[in-house]
């Protein structure tokens, strides 16, 4: 039996008991860590310098690396200070220098609790709106101040969805309503921590959750979990509905999702929770379904995640641990996936004529939620992997994932209340993994499946500059891709060099036949419908000639551009739970 009887030995325990000569090697140990794509304060982790040199040498150039620096001064300039925030005087004057009217307000709150309380519901509707509507308002801001900060970032909630946002920090209505939250923010860590205190910076963390944002959501969301558990709400005695369990419970999904993200330990101790989990049923196609609960459910999942496969502490654990682990992680979450209703299940197709936009964003999410934890789980499985069928079944299911993710950008809310890790983390990672499988398996049977959607994945980043005006550029993604269909069409041609083929194949158009023909065998459902909203080529372009045939694979290739060859009413796989 261990000396700890029992306890978890951790990896600073061992730091304490090694000879003191022995530490800098141990610190030296191995991480997991760089398997993700993002780093503290957003920093790309995806291409180390190792990786980078290889794809130079495979490659022949390093293109790669000039467009990794390319996206990393992107987010290094997105992550600056926010240096100016239009913020009003103190106090009384609140109120008065922005004018607002009643009618305004009520516009915003209902906003608010239409769109943003049904997928984050802390906050008592009626409690806060009798302050908030009533004719005390202006004394009730300038004597509370964690209030005014709630008040302020529900209004800039609310008013994303009224009469927009913006992608850069400033730019609208909504940010001048935050940047009067941001304004209190510093005495709000001072002061003494009351419910409203966690409630309006559990607030500003979901404003801040969105691109705008990126430079403070870390500290947002930090210090409303730091403030929820120095209260106590993490071992509350309250019933489930409570609103102190019901805010800290929103806390841990935000802190959890955000730090599993960017590859930081929780701040969220989860050994030291027991409040009881409340509920919030969303009705979906007439089945009920407790989008809290499974929200929580897959933050535990994360933080186990964290802990097993990524901590210092499980460095030098031998690979059959790492398998074993690995293992009964995918069975935990598709075990979570299958909790979830067939209509709203990741894997199963969105079909958004048959449901909400409100239902639609909360589907969204779920299949994120699933689709970028099982990158991270396959890819580590990868990594420990020696088996050369083992590695093969990893591979595909990798690309699988990723080509899922990317079909899936075109149900995401291109707005800027919608959050960072759907609009842009998770689609990122998939479209990063598809293009590093691309360029490692070039003659894989889905390589061509898998350029047409890295040009999926091209058109949503090229959606979100447009969408941003221009202060996003994710154009520059199609970079990526067209290194990749560069590497793959050489690597095509110098096959066909090295297999001549006779004349009267190349007269005809077919290509010989190398081997026995495999049988297509049918995949899992599509996470949508059908892939017939694809277009490669521009609009109103036939694909069939005159007799109704298909045209040849060569007429199909042009400017470099592949088109899946598959049968009418074929269905593209994506996934199997």
């Amino acid at each position: 039996m261990s000396k700890y009887d029992g306890l978890q030995e951790l990896y600073v325990d061992r730091l304490l008991s090694a000879p003191d000569q022995d530490n800098a090697l141990s610190a030296q140990s191995p991480s997991l860590q760089d398997l993700g794509v993002f780093g503290s304060e957003y920093s790309l982790t995806f291409f180390p310098e190792a990786r980078l040199k290889e794809l130079a040498i495979r490659l022949g150039h390093d293109r790669v690396s000039h467009a990794r620096a390319k996206v990393t001064n992107i987010i290094g300039e997105r992550m600056k200070t926010i240096e100016r925030v239009p913020a009003p005087a103190p106090d009384s004057d609140r109120i008065r220098v922005f004018d607002i009217e009643k009618e305004y307000i009520a516009t915003c709150i209902q906003a608010y609790f239409e769109h943003v309380d049904p997928i984050h519901p802390f906050l008592d509707r009626r409690r806060f709106e009798s302050i908030a509507l009533s004719p005390n308002l202006s004394d009730k801001l300038a004597s509370d101040k964690s209030w005014s900060a709630l008040f302020y970032a529900v209004l800039a909630l609310g008013s994303q969805y009224h009469d927009g946002g913006s992608y850069e920090p400033t730019k609208s209505g909504s940010w001048r309503f935050f940047g009067t939250a941001l304004a209190i923010f510093p005495d709000l860590l001072i002061s003494r921590t009351t419910l409203n205190t966690v409630q309006a910076l559990t607030a500003m963390a979901i404003f801040a959750s969105n691109l705008s944002c990126l430079q403070i959501e870390y500290a947002m969301v930090s210090e409303g979990a730091k403030k929820a558990q120095t209260l106590g709400y993490n071992r509350s005695t309250a019933p489930g509905n409570d609103e102190r369990n019901r805010t800290f419970y929103v806390l841990y999904f935000l802190e959890k999702n955000m730090s599993f993200n960017i590859g930081r330990c929780s701040t969220i101790m989860d050994s030291d929770i027991s409040s009881a989990i409340p509920t919030q049923p969303l009705l979906c196609s007439g089945t009920s379904f407790d989008w809290t609960r499974a929200s929580i459910r897959i933050s535990r999942l994360l933080s186990r995640i964290y802990a097993s496969l990524f901590s210092v502490s499980v460095r030098g654990r031998p690979k059959a641990y790492y398998n074993t682990t690995i293992y009964n992680l995918k069975s935990e979450l598709g075990a979570w996936a299958k909790t979830i209703p067939m209509e709203l299940r990741p894997g199963q197709p969105i079909r958004p004529y048959t449901q909400t936009t409100q239902m639609i964003d909360i589907g969204i999410r779920l299949h994120y939620l699933y689709h970028g934890t099982m990158l991270h789980l396959d890819r580590t499985a990868l990594q420990m992997e020696d088996e050369s069928d083992a590695r093969s079944d990893l591979v595909d299911g990798i690309m699988r994932t990723a080509r899922t993710v990317l079909e899936l950008t075109k149900f995401i809310d291109m707005q800027p209340y919608t959050p960072i890790w759907v609009l842009a983390s998770v689609p990122l990672a998939a479209y990063l993994v598809l293009f590093d499988m691309v360029i490692d398996n070039p003659t894989h049977p889905k390589t061509t499946a898998n350029l047409a959607l890295l040009d999926v994945g091209c058109g949503h980043f090229s959606g979100l500059e447009y969408a941003s005006q221009g202060t996003l550029p994710g154009s520059i993604a199609s970079e990526f891709t067209q290194i990749a269909r560069t590497y793959v069409r050489a690597q095509n041609d110098s096959e066909k060099n090295s297999h001549p083929k006779s004349s009267a194949m190349y007269a005809e158009g077919v290509a010989p036949i190398e081997g026995p023909q495999e049988t297509t065998v049918a995949e899992a459902p599509s996470a949508f419908p059908s892939y017939a909203d694809l277009q490669p080529f521009p609009l109103g372009w036939n694909l069939r000639n005159d007799g109704g045939t298909m045209l040849d694979g060569e007429s199909l290739d042009l400017f470099g551009s592949y088109y899946p060859l598959w049968d009418e009413g074929a269905a593209y796989n994506t996934m199997n739970l």
